[in-house]
């Protein structure tokens, strides 16, 4: 089978965007956990 470059393309952009996905995920997940850690601080906690 011949390896076309639009897949290869494809390929590279779809696991960029997974990547993108995971960081994103991470970014949200900590700040939910620093509002957490804000919000039991203001309520003494």
């Amino acid at each position: 089978m011949q390896h076309s470059p639009d897949r290869d393309e494809d390929a590279g952009e779809t696991a960029r965007i997974e990547q993108a996905a995971w960081i994103a995920a991470m970014i949200e997940a900590e700040r939910e956990r620093a509002l957490d850690a804000w919000l039991a601080r203001e309520a003494g906690f």
